[in-house]
């Protein structure tokens, strides 16, 4: 009997999907674009830093500050828009981690632009003092760039998407689709053997619910929608979508 409420495999998703499609929606955060105002007032400090010839302990601790600034946007938009920390299922809640972390967990940035985005974070903040030797013009450029490198990487994460991925599986398909507004919402339309769907969690599973049969084929195959409820198993298909689909 097919209930409501069905448990299927996570193991029956052969990665990666046979088949990957992203829908972007002209929409993003209206503030999105904020950060890169923001670092082209480090820009202009940069200009005039060249063009004086002089370097300012003062202007390049603001160069830092406002790099700093556009990073930190940043990030508040990501969370904002894919509840980072909480789609990070398989995190203590207790545990407080860098958001940096986790998108490097999440494979959203990689070993050197954290390293980088890590230094810039910290270069003033334990270091202390703005007469630090360490903080001259061609730190701040490059401080800059990592900046701007940072923002550029993460654009796609600060508009609303729309994507599916399937998979193909015996007696059929399994397609699982989300719009990624905060909240990972996933849906699931499928046609597979009935033996696939379980009434109990055996391990390793995802929770179906709201599953709504549409069609029987030979009384062995079944076609159905609904619902993919969250647990620390949908996190490995969020991750795919934040690494990998949105940026295709």
């Amino acid at each position: 009997m097919i209930a409501e409420r069905m448990y299927l495999s996570f193991d029956l998703l052969d990665w990666p999907p046979s088949d990957f499609s992203v829908h972007d929606i002209l929409e993003c955060f209206p503030e999105w674009d904020e950060q890169y105002r923001i670092l082209a007032e480090a820009e202009k400090l940069i200009r005039d830093a060249e063009q004086a010839k002089e370097d300012t302990r003062q202007k390049l601790y603001n160069i830092i500050v406002i790099a700093r600034r556009s990073i930190e946007a940043r990030l508040s938009i990501i969370e904002k828009k894919c509840a980072i920390r909480s789609t990070f299922l398989g995190l203590d809640k207790k545990e407080k981690r860098r958001r940096l972390d986790i998108l490097l967990d999440l494979g959203i940035v990689k070993n050197i632009m954290l390293r980088n985005l890590t230094d810039l974070r910290n270069s003033i903040e334990h270091e202390g003092s703005i007469n630090n030797s360490k903080i001259d013009l061609d730190y701040c450029k490059g401080a800059h760039e990592y900046a701007w490198y940072f923002l550029r990487s993460t654009d796609y994460l600060c508009g609303r998407t729309e994507a599916k991925m399937s998979f193909r599986v015996d007696g059929g398909f399994i397609d699982l689709s989300t719009s990624a507004k905060g909240n990972w919402e996933f849906s699931i339309d499928a046609q597979v053997r009935r033996s696939i769907l379980l009434t109990e969690n055996s391990g390793h599973c995802l929770l179906v619910e709201n599953l709504k049969v549409t069609e029987v084929i030979e009384d062995d195959i079944i076609c159905f929608y609904g619902d993919i409820m969250r647990d620390e198993y949908l996190v490995n298909v969020v991750k795919f979508f934040l690494s990998r689909g949105f940026s295709s």
